[in-house]
């Protein structure tokens, strides 16, 4: 080829944006620089040089750019690069003093200028004149300009001061993909995000071949290119956009949740090398992956240390699946099942242990009558009436000869009955020290306790399969279905049993405690019992004492709103990990603002106002685990034949 023929194709690819290319002239290792691009035998290449910061820019460039390309051209493969050389700034030098005083001057006046106008006019703009009859227009937008141009002096002359670095940066958008097509779609999507950030940029064109020899990541610098304008960066500003430590694995060891999104790898979190207290909310809209994710935990956790896991499953029918992949038992709450507070012989605990577990029993108990009497304001005092079932329990064991300091008379609890009390509170009241209102106080909760336990229509009827501690610790896993319908709130009954899950989940977690294992509760839809106070509050001081108890809990909500319940506030405090998927804007807005989760605020945007599918079952993260702490981006994954198998929706498939 000689040099008419080498000029001429160069000329009529550069007409033609690269059509012309003939690629059976290119080898394996060739690299042939056109006008505005490079080709090899798999790739053509284009290249854009950022060459201007908005002066208060706070992302990550480098990450930006790579996340959103991604998303948006995923046949596009993404390199950035920057060239740095260092430069010696002399902040004490004439010429870079006379330059900040002429910058400070002008923004000074013009700044007087703009602050005498008034207030519809420093909207919407207005010509002004000088002393000397020079006309200029005057706006906001010009003035924000100026004084840009005076903060970058002042940070120069900060950051030279107190001996900082300066480096001239090149900063290349390498894109390589297999057409021309992908390319045009690459360009228009990276035009559009860099000018969105406010970023200058140019592309290369004509330049190529001393981009390659001077700039690109396979070459060193030999001369710089007259087009190309670096930026004047600090150590600061360089950290701040460029990526030089790649993202990897988020959690370096524990159960493994789900898959980071941003790098494809692993996502795992350890909930037991740390004394710390862990509280995970989950939260998203109904369909966008929360069981999915919660499957993975819970197979993961349960897994991990020999750790028991529990599932309050409001709806029923879903958590059950998981016994495919798990040793475990479901529970059917609608058939009698009840747990019996009173019981303490089946516990297997030391002599030690006995005085703790019988004041624990008297205490659920107590909790317990109070949830079915359900006292009002004008009828008495809620503390006399605590008093009141206080002693009336505690005569209730008496009766039976049990002895919270002898261990072997726990025994005589095996045949004791809710509906034992009833007796005793008649007794109490006829009791002379009580005052009248107290005496009032005992006919109402022994009027409330007879109609629910010796009433053939009472729900008590309805709780007649006793479900034990034993029963619960010789499987890994336990679920307990309520059965309800999506929009069906929670009856006494199912309220009352739901505390006595509580009960009992305590009572196993405690006893594991001893052992130095762990549990981990998962709590669905606390909002559907919300109306229930000592439920809540019952509920509360688990997740607030749940370190001393190595408990890991799981709060699967669908709304925010769910913590406006005034006995639910308080836990907002104790939350360590957020999980927050696709959800109600407002729900959002309360989520970064109210529960400190601006760090991850980008995050959650990014999933809330995707029209893709691309962040489906995805969710914003904020962990703190006592020793680490992150954020990132997650997606929950499970294996095809899983993915099937735990389905909760039926779906139609197209038969082959």
């Amino acid at each position: 080829m000689n040099l008419t023929d080498l000029y001429s194709e160069y000329f009529a690819n550069w007409i033609s944006g690269g059509n012309l290319i003939a690629r059976d002239k290119i080898s394996l290792l060739g690299i042939r620089p056109l006008y505005d691009r490079y080709i090899t035998n798999s790739y053509i290449t284009k290249v854009w040089c950022v060459i201007g910061l908005p002066v208060n820019y706070s992302n990550n460039l480098s990450q930006a750019i790579r996340n959103e390309m991604f998303l948006n051209c995923k046949n596009v493969k993404t390199i950035v690069s920057t060239v740095n050389k260092p430069v010696q700034i002399n902040p004490k030098s004439d010429i870079f003093q006379r330059q900040l005083r002429r910058t400070a001057e002008t923004y000074n006046q013009y700044k007087e200028v703009f602050d005498n106008l008034r207030e519809d006019e420093q909207l919407t703009g207005t010509v002004s004149y000088d002393n000397h009859g020079r006309r200029t227009y005057v706006n906001a937008d010009t003035l924000n300009l100026i004084k840009d141009l005076y903060d970058s002096y002042v940070y120069v002359f900060d950051k030279s001061t107190h001996n900082m670095e300066f480096t001239e940066t090149y900063y290349f958008i390498q894109a390589s993909g297999k057409s021309r097509r992908d390319l045009r779609d690459y360009k228009k999507k990276l035009t559009n995000f860099l000018t969105g950030e406010g970023v200058a940029f140019i592309e290369l064109k004509g330049n190529i071949n001393q981009y390659l020899n001077n700039y690109c990541p396979a070459t060193y610098e030999k001369e710089p290119i007259r087009k190309l304008q670096p930026m004047l960066l600090s150590q600061e500003n360089l950290a701040s956009i460029t990526n030089y430590k790649s993202k990897g694995l988020v959690g370096d060891r524990g159960a493994l949740i789900a898959q980071d999104r941003q790098t494809n790898l692993p996502y795992m979190q350890d909930f037991f090398h740390s004394g710390a207290a862990q509280v995970i909310m989950v939260m998203s809209k109904s369909g966008w992956g929360k069981t999915i994710l919660m499957y993975n935990a819970a197979l993961s956790i349960s897994g991990y240390h020999d750790t028991h896991g529990s599932v309050i499953d409001i709806k029923g029918n879903e958590w059950s699946k998981i016994l495919e992949y798990v040793d475990g038992q479901v529970i059917d709450m609608d058939k009698g099942a009840f747990v019996n507070s009173l019981r303490l012989d089946d516990l297997k605990i030391d002599k030690s242990e006995s005085v703790e577990y019988f004041k624990l029993a008297v205490k659920d108990t107590v909790q317990l009558y109070k949830l079915i009497i359900n006292l009002q304001t004008e009828e008495g005092n809620v503390r006399d009436l605590e008093d009141i079932l206080n002693t009336a329990v505690m005569k209730m064991y008496y009766k039976n000869d049990v002895k919270a300091e002898e261990l072997h008379s726990f025994n005589n609890t095996r045949h004791m009955k809710y509906a034992d009390v009833i007796e005793i509170l008649e007794d109490l009241a006829a009791t002379a020290s009580y005052t009248e209102t107290q005496k009032t106080i005992c006919r109402i909760a022994k009027t409330r306790l007879s109609s629910f336990f010796l009433s053939e229509s009472g729900k008590g009827s309805e709780m007649t399969n006793e479900i034990t501690i034993q029963s619960v610790l010789e499987k890994p896993f336990t679920i307990y279905a309520f059965n309800k319908n999506s929009n069906t709130e929670l009856d006494l009954l199912d309220s009352l049993r739901v505390f006595q899950v509580q009960i009992l989940d305590n009572r196993v977690a405690m006893i594991r405690k001893r052992k130095g294992l762990f549990t981990v509760a998962f709590y669905e839809e606390l909002q559907r019992c919300v109306h229930s106070s000592e439920l809540i509050n019952y509920i509360s001081g688990r997740v607030t004492g749940s370190r001393s108890d190595n408990l890991i809990i799981f709060l699967i909500l669908n709304a925010v709103s769910t913590f406006d319940d005034s006995a639910l506030k308080q836990i907002k405090s104790n939350i360590t990990t957020y999980m927050i998927g696709k959800v109600e804007p407002t729900d959002a807005q309360k989520i970064i603002n109210d529960f400190d989760c601006r760090d991850i605020a980008d995050y959650i945007a990014c999933i809330n106002k995707s029209e893709t599918e691309y962040y489906r079952n995805c969710f914003a993260v904020k962990f703190d685990t006592g020793y680490k702490v992150d954020n990132c981006i997650i997606k929950a994954i499970l294996p095809p034949k899983m993915e099937k198998a735990l389905r909760t929706r039926d779906v139609l498939e197209d038969e082959e």
